[in-house]
């Protein structure tokens, strides 16, 4: 009794002071400041808890209902380190709030409602937090300030503050006391997310005077991204002597030009910055009167900048003398990474400041002129097309630094010549993307050790196969939308990937192929992404040599259904710890009896398949789901389970009928089935070979046709290709019986050709000559003879039967009277035909 009274003393005196309790809160370990790391977010607090750990070092108390912060709240959280209460109503903090907080590092308090007076940030209020580093106080709930004044004294106090993030208005104005700040080095204005929500800097006009009050501070950062900056005074970075990282990201409604913010910049001559950025400095209203800017480097070549960010900003055209000016100008010297992307450079660049300019920057590292959007394509040939087309060969110099060059969305190529890159040896990145590039018989040196190509969106349909024996260290291949062939892809897909053993990722996505080589990946035993997305494919290639793969994505394909080799070879991936994800959307699969695995497959399986619920017909031909013809799984076996045994029982009465149909073939016929078994196992045949015989070819014709046959087909065929022929105007013996005499010369020749012309027609011995010819095919010879049917003969229907018993590839048909002569093709047709062995 005594126990609960205590209990419902201690719940009353706990509402009654308005304290929280923490039981709702999540703890685990904070292994960075090694404590204890205490989550209260989203617990509609009103409140701090009052039965917080001691040993608590991280505090999250972010979206709560916290409207207050009073006296003595963390009074016994002494080793706390880190202090969150972001997106709270926070309207003031009373001045002892901090109390005893002197270890605290990091406090963020972002969303809050306090107004910056001196009743919601009272003088003394930071003054237990000796050791703060990092400090962030921004609203979403002010809109535009025109002139914000930020409280000063009570931040002078944060002599060991490091990183400051702090609101704006249109205009800030900086008191005294952030002249205390000695050790601050991070000024931080941009734009902060914060859920669904945005803090923004609405900052608009900075004079020369907004940050004179840090002239004595060595701030080496800072951030101005998202800010609108309609205005800038030219000596506006003037106090920030030891700066070495600027960010200008204005906001898209800036009014502020490319021109204007670069002009600031003049403060930094001769020093060094270790990065500028300068992104969306394009003001819509020059836009609207402009097709953009000319980058002029007149300041900046003075400035040693070692990251140059440039990207955003409608520039059109770049001075790229002022780069390469004899001595190289500080910037030129000191350029290790620049972005030039999403501009509008036209490519007036000519081939020798493209090709020749570029290696002269010694320290060049990365380069970015990607993605150059034109607003009006150049019309005719620019000077790089016209470049292109005097040589086969082009040599191209890189900066021997150079390790990442993107180069994609130019739209500046035709036809890519043969290329030998100098300087190119430790470039590992090299993307030339969407440049309507023609990728033929042509190969590419230099590049020994690139590790990441991408040539998506340039035509590869007449690529050859050893293309890609320049590269062996490739890990990222993008051949995505590259106009593969499927036919030739398909004889030369395996060679074209085979040097790529360290390939790691692979897109042949957007290629209408319809069929891959099923070896077409061994040998890739690093593949670990495979994309084949948005093609035609009806089947899969095998992935069973792949013991890496991770994801594969076959989505939008002709696809009706996934084979057992292939959802064998996942399930042991899966099995063996791999995280296996399969991408098989926007096919229609097949839900017949044949599916009835693949249905439990999906199910049933641990790769990690997208959705699960896929397009599919069903027996019946009617669309549905997988989905729906899993929940009726039941009756779908049934339906195929009596259809198989009515199949079997169809089967056996079928085999049973005709084995009796064959017996009693066999019991009226014994002898003349057994002669033809023995002479089709070759059983008292010899099969005569072709030196046998004392003619290779005898040749039948009629007079109409024998100046063809003694001169054009004796020339093409004995002369020229050796093959011995029986003509009967030069070989016939005089006085012999014709019958007879073509029945010796048949019998002593390997092949016959007979000329099917309307003289041989009316001739009285072409029946019996037909039949005769007829006799000569057995079983062991049966491409013996050999047709030439002039293709203006009106053929009778009395020879049917002759026809007939002709193999189709051994007839010809040619227009004999105006065949010519020097035709290989049709001779070569002949000579292969006549001398094809019998092996049917």
């Amino acid at each position: 009794m005594d126990v609960v009274c205590l209990v419902f003393f201690l719940v009353v005196r706990m509402f009654k002071n308005g304290e929280t309790s923490s039981l709702r809160c999540k703890y685990s370990l904070d292994e960075h400041h090694t404590g204890i790391s205490v989550d209260c977010s989203r617990r509609n607090l009103t409140s701090v808890p009052f039965d917080l750990p001691a040993n608590t070092t991280t505090l999250n108390l972010n979206h709560n209902k916290l409207e207050h912060l009073l006296n003595h709240q963390f009074l016994y959280l002494h080793q706390l380190k880190s202090l969150s209460l972001n997106s709270n109503p926070l309207y003031d903090i009373q001045e002892e709030a901090f109390n005893n907080l002197t270890y605290l590092e990091d406090l963020q308090i972002m969303g809050h409602r306090l107004n910056y007076s001196l009743s919601s940030l009272p003088r003394g209020v930071f003054i237990p937090l000796m050791n703060l580093r990092t400090l962030t106080l921004r609203t979403i709930y002010y809109g535009s300030i025109s002139r914000l004044i930020l409280p000063d004294e009570p931040i002078s106090y944060l002599t060991n503050l490091i990183s400051l993030n702090i609101d704006t208005g249109d205009t800030v104005e900086f008191g005294t006391g952030f002249s205390q700040l000695k050790n601050l080095s991070e000024l931080i204005f941009s734009n902060y997310g914060l859920d669904d929500q945005i803090c923004r800097c609405t900052l608009k006009q900075i004079y020369n005077s907004t940050f004179a009050v840090f002239q004595n501070i060595s701030i080496t950062t800072l951030d101005l991204s998202g800010c609108v900056l309609d205005e800038m005074d030219k000596n506006v970075f003037a106090p920030f002597k030891n700066l070495k990282n600027l960010i200008i990201k204005a906001d898209i409604n800036t009014k502020l030009a490319l021109p204007d913010a670069i002009s600031t910049l003049h403060v930094f001559r001769n020093k060094t910055l270790e990065s500028v950025t300068i992104n969306h400095a394009a003001s819509k209203l020059l836009y609207m009167k402009t097709a953009g800017y000319f980058l002029t480097l007149e300041i900046l070549k003075d400035i040693c900048i070692y990251s140059l960010d440039l990207q955003l900003n409608q520039i059109n055209m770049v001075e790229t003398s002022n780069f390469f000016k004899s001595p190289l100008p500080r910037l030129t010297r000191c350029l290790k990474r620049l972005d030039l992307s999403h501009n509008k450079i036209a490519a007036r660049i000519s081939p020798f400041n493209l090709y020749f300019g570029i290696p002269r920057f010694p320290n060049l590292e990365y380069f970015d002129i990607s993605d150059q959007s034109i607003a009006d394509r150049v019309v005719g040939k620019s000077d790089f097309q016209d470049f292109q087309h005097h040589g086969r060969h082009l040599v191209v110099g890189f900066p021997s630094k150079l390790k990442y060059l993107y180069f994609g969305g130019i739209s500046r190529y035709n036809v890519v010549a043969n290329l030998t890159v100098t300087g190119g040896r430790n470039v590992i990145a090299l993307n030339i993307s969407y440049n309507f590039a023609v990728f033929s018989d042509i190969k590419v040196t230099g590049l020994m050790n690139l590790q990441i190509l991408d040539l998506s969106g340039n035509s590869c349909r007449y690529i050859i196969q050893s293309f890609f024996d320049f590269f062996p260290h490739l890990t990222q291949l993008g051949l995505r939308n590259t106009h593969l062939s499927t036919d030739k892809f398909f004889n030369i897909g395996k060679r074209l990937l085979q040097p790529l053993s360290k390939l790691e990722s692979l897109d042949l996505s957007r290629n209408s192929l319809g069929i891959l080589p099923h070896d077409i990946f061994q040998g890739l035993s690093n593949l670990k992404e495979v994309s084949l997305s948005y093609n035609n494919l009806i089947t899969i290639p095998a992935l069973s040599g792949l013991p890496r793969l991770q994801q594969i994505y076959l989505s939008k394909n002709s696809l009706v259904t996934i084979d057992e080799d292939t959802r064998q070879t996942l399930d042991e991936l899966a099995l063996n710890g791999h995280k296996i994800h399969l991408s098989i959307s926007g096919n229609v699969l097949s839900c017949n009896c044949e599916s009835l695995s693949l249905l439990q497959w999906l199910n049933q399986t641990n790769v990690s398949v997208d959705g699960g619920d896929y397009p599919c017909i069903s027996y019946q031909g009617v669309k549905t789901t997988t989905g729906t013809v899993n929940r009726r799984f039941h009756s779908l076996y049934l339906h195929c389970f009596s259809y198989v045994w009515l199949t079997v029982a169809v089967t056996g009465m079928s085999v049973l009928v005709v084995a009796m149909l064959v017996s009693f073939v066999f019991v009226k016929n014994k002898l003349k089935i057994k002669l033809i078994l023995l002479r089709m196992i070759g059983r008292y045949v010899k099969v005569k070979k072709r030196e046998d015989f004392l003619y290779d070819v005898c040749v039948l014709y009629a007079d109409d046709v024998y100046q063809w046959v003694c001169h054009t087909l004796r020339d093409e065929l004995e002369v020229r290709r050796g093959l011995k022929l029986y003509l009967r105007d030069r070989d016939e013996v005089l006085g012999t019986d014709k019958p007879t005499e073509l029945y010796n010369t048949m019998e002593s020749s390997w092949k016959v050709v007979l000329i099917l012309s309307p003289g041989f027609l009316a001739s009285d011995f072409s029946l019996s000559t037909m039949s005769m010819c007829l006799s000569f095919i057995t079983l062991t010879t049966p491409n013996r003879l050999n047709l030439i049917v002039d293709v203006n003969l009106n053929i009778p229907t009395n020879i049917d039967f002759f026809l007939e018993s002709v193999n189709e590839e051994n007839i010809y048909r040619y227009d004999i009277n105006h065949v010519d002569a020097n035709n290989p093709h049709f001779w070569n047709q002949i000579y292969h035909g006549v001398t094809a062995v019998d092996n049917k």
